[in-house]
């Protein structure tokens, strides 16, 4: 599916639920000239302007960039999709943000920048998976990623990185799976929001490998990452408003995890479109 295509049936779907129409059928109203030929039956020639249901739908994609991805090109498959569901969203009225998973969480776009040219999205995607790194700061507890392999001091406390083992420990982001975390803080992101709040898991379902469980992520305050594991996390937004829907790349592995009535999996990114917009249209009615 072209992206200008799939940017079309989410505006459809998304988009005009926000705006009035005329609903004809009426016995008062506007002069309704396709239904003039049931005037000698019928005084229903009129229509009138009536509103739909006014949703303002915000969107937040989430794309699985942990080290299971690179079995049998998954993570090109989920690239090629996240790039397609980009560059389609690039092309629509919805506010949306994209972010990548794995052993730690990286914003490709948030809500509040524009959006991305095509084919920075697929590449920040492929540096997360094969550039990143995540760091364990032994005296404060925390976690975070970064693009330095090399890096000297902690970002969170700036204590010294001297000795591994001792001060920090470093692995490839790509190593793990910090899933459940991811999808806590987007539901955390997206809720801060007005409007209808609709998630978007791109991922294989291998969840919750994650390096460190004690250690706390970005912030010394915050919650461990042994807080959110995936299951959890999913069983508590079925519980809110929000729309969670889960595209399985290449693996059956999601359905353990999120609702199987929202679940879809697909083997080639060929697909993405057309399961995209069925899973949408199964939660969305159009008013």
């Amino acid at each position: 599916m072209k992206p200008y295509v799939l940017a079309n049936k989410i505006n459809s779907i998304l988009r005009d639920n926000k705006y009035d129409r005329y609903v004809s059928g009426k016995t008062r109203g506007k002069l309704d000239y396709n239904s003039l030929s049931k005037i000698s039956y019928s005084g229903k020639i009129f229509k009138k302007k009536e509103a739909r249901k006014n949703k303002d739908y915000k969107v937040i994609v989430l794309a699985d960039a942990s080290g299971s991805m690179g079995w049998d090109d998954k993570h090109l498959t989920c690239a090629n999709s996240l790039q397609l569901v980009s560059e389609a969203l690039e092309m629509t009225d919805v506010e949306y943000a994209i972010w990548s998973f794995s052993g730690d969480i990286l914003s490709l776009k948030d809500f509040s920048e524009k959006a991305k040219a095509e084919g920075v999205i697929k590449k920040l995607y492929l540096e997360h998976f094969d550039n990143r790194y995540v760091y364990g700061c032994l005296h404060c507890n925390t976690a975070f990623g970064s693009f330095d392999e090399k890096l000297k001091a902690c970002i969170i406390c700036d204590k010294p990185f001297t000795n591994r083992y001792k001060d920090f420990m470093r692995e490839t982001s790509s190593s793990y799976n910090a899933d459940g975390l991811a999808v806590h803080l987007a539901m955390e992101s997206i809720q801060k929001l007005s409007g209808k709040h609709v998630v978007i898991i791109l991922s294989d379902g291998q969840a919750d490998c994650i390096p460190w469980p004690s250690m706390h992520y970005m912030d010394s305050k915050a919650p461990t990452y042994k807080d959110f594991p995936l299951r959890k996390v999913v069983e508590r937004i079925k519980k809110t408003d929000t729309i969670l829907c889960s595209i399985g790349i290449m693996s059956n592995d999601v359905n353990n995890f999120y609702p199987k009535e929202n679940t879809v999996v697909i083997n080639s990114q060929d697909l993405l479109g057309d399961t995209l917009v069925s899973l949408i249209k199964k939660q969305i009615k159009r008013g």
